[in-house]
Formats: structure tokens, C-alpha cells, sequence
């Protein structure tokens, strides 16, 4: 009979982050209309926002991207201004150069091993 490894949950994630997720406060999203100067996609139905100006809704503390009509299917769970690193995102850095940051989200989430190399020239 093989062995229960208890260290995993179904989800994959360590069993620490899961009960970390079940008692964690939930706090609905701070949704601000937002024009962005990218392309952005609505992080519910996956569709572009459109337009020039005030395309989509942003979360104000975790930055979390929608359309108008979709915020309302968005869970009331924000995960707050700690989750997402702002170094995360590409072109995140100050002359705004493509760099990939992925170095400081790994170095939080796997223990401390690089997945990429934190900077890259294009």
C-alpha cells in the first residue's frame, strides 16, 4: 500500500498555503475605472479592454484588471497590495526596458530558486 504524503495538498500547493488561504480575511476588491496605456486583458472573460480612455476597472490595492460588467463576478477576496511584487510585471523597471523579474517572485514562492535570470537583454 503506498505511502500518504501529507506535505501536498489535491491542489499541488504546500499544505501550509492552503490552510494560509482558508483563513485568510476576505476583503472585497477596491475597483477604480482605469485607462491603460498597454494592451490589457480582462482577467475574467480573457477579452481585450477596448477603447482609448477609462477602457476597464483596476483593483487599487492588488491591481487586478476587468471590464466594467465583469467586476461583479470577480470573488470578494483581494488578496491586497502584498501579492503581486510590483518587480513582477515586464518593463516594470524605472527606464521601463524589458526585464524579466521573475527572480524576486521565485525567490517568495520557490524556495529561493531563480527561474529565469533576473535580467535579459533583447
Amino acid at each position: 500500500m503506498p505511502r500518504k504524503d501529507r506535505s501536498c495538498s489535491w491542489s499541488g500547493r504546500p499544505l501550509w498555503m492552503e490552510v494560509a488561504e482558508a483563513t485568510r480575511v476576505k476583503v472585497p476588491h477596491t475597483f477604480q475605472v482605469h485607462s491603460y496605456k498597454r494592451p490589457t486583458v480582462c482577467q475574467i472573460c480573457k477579452k481585450l479592454l477596448k477603447g482609448l480612455i477609462r477602457q476597464g476597472m483596476q483593483c487599487r490595492d492588488c491591481k487586478y484588471n476587468c471590464h466594467k460588467k465583469c467586476a461583479e463576478q470577480v470573488a470578494k477576496d483581494c488578496p491586497g497590495s502584498s501579492f503581486i511584487p510590483q518587480s513582477f510585471f515586464l518593463g516594470a523597471g524605472e527606464d521601463d526596458s524589458p526585464h524579466l523579474f521573475l527572480l524576486k517572485y521565485s525567490q517568495l514562492c520557490m524556495n529561493y530558486q531563480p527561474l529565469f535570470p533576473a535580467e535579459t537583454s533583447f
